[in-house]
């Protein structure tokens, strides 16, 4: 682990070390770590996907993942992750509603409310009328 840490140091010296430290840590089965690692350059999504290809979902607090979303002020990128989150909690729990083990996600919750509340609200409206319409088209 400390080689892998060592040649990710190197990187701004040497870009292909970053993939070789990703390797090392992957052989080492150090997996929370390649999560730490992509979060730390903004791979978000991939941090994701690797996530959950590797069941890591839950060992790794939606909160972080949430965190460095809005770092990067890409509001689709914080939608996004958001809603994995909600969908994720919905399958694992029943409810979307963010868990006590997601780390502190108040915050984040209000960010989204605050950005996306009158859209997504719009939407479900518009969702839900259009479904209701279509009911009384057949």
């Amino acid at each position: 682990m400390h080689v892998a840490c060592l040649l990710l140091s190197l990187v701004p010296q040497y870009p292909p070390a970053y993939q070789l430290a990703i390797d090392m840590l992957k052989r080492l089965k150090t997996l929370d770590s390649i999560v730490e690692v992509l979060l730390l350059k903004s791979q978000v999504i991939t941090a994701l996907r690797f996530s959950r290809s590797n069941e890591l979902q839950t060992s790794v607090p939606a909160s972080t993942f949430l965190d460095t979303a809005l770092q990067t002020g890409d509001k689709n990128l914080f939608f996004g992750v958001y809603q994995f989150f909600q969908s994720r909690n919905h399958a694992l729990y029943g409810r979307p509603d963010f868990q006590p083990q997601d780390g502190n996600c108040e915050k984040f919750v209000k960010h989204y409310e605050s950005l996306f509340a009158s859209t997504t609200g719009a939407v479900l409206a518009s969702s839900a009328s259009s479904s209701s319409l279509s009911k009384f088209s057949k």
